[in-house]
């Protein structure tokens, strides 16, 4: 993991735990979804594959490649005093293609 990604998750595990009180207080940082942070996400690579519903977790079209599984949706919360801090993928909560 390159440093500043590995300080970025230090800080954002550090204000998790010293705001998980404030977190339920606070709608900015208690109301977002995240039922399905442990699921991973889900690609129809064709239409064939959509009408039978065969979705897979990994991917590769032309340069763009997802060789490993990866979480979908929003994973973790944390604020501080003026901000909310979101970690996510990116990548949908819903079977995308």
């Amino acid at each position: 993991m390159k440093p500043h990604i590995q300080h970025l998750s230090a800080v954002l595990t550090v204000l998790a735990c010293i705001n998980s009180a404030a977190l339920a207080d606070d709608p900015q940082a208690s109301s977002w979804f995240t039922v399905f942070s442990g699921k991973y996400a889900r690609v129809y690579l064709t239409d064939a594959d959509r009408l039978s519903g065969n979705a897979v977790a990994t991917w590769s079209r032309g340069n763009i490649s997802q060789t490993l599984p990866s979480y979908a949706g929003v994973q973790e919360v944390a604020s501080s005093a003026n901000w909310t801090y979101i970690r996510t993928t990116g990548l949908g909560i819903h079977t995308m293609g």
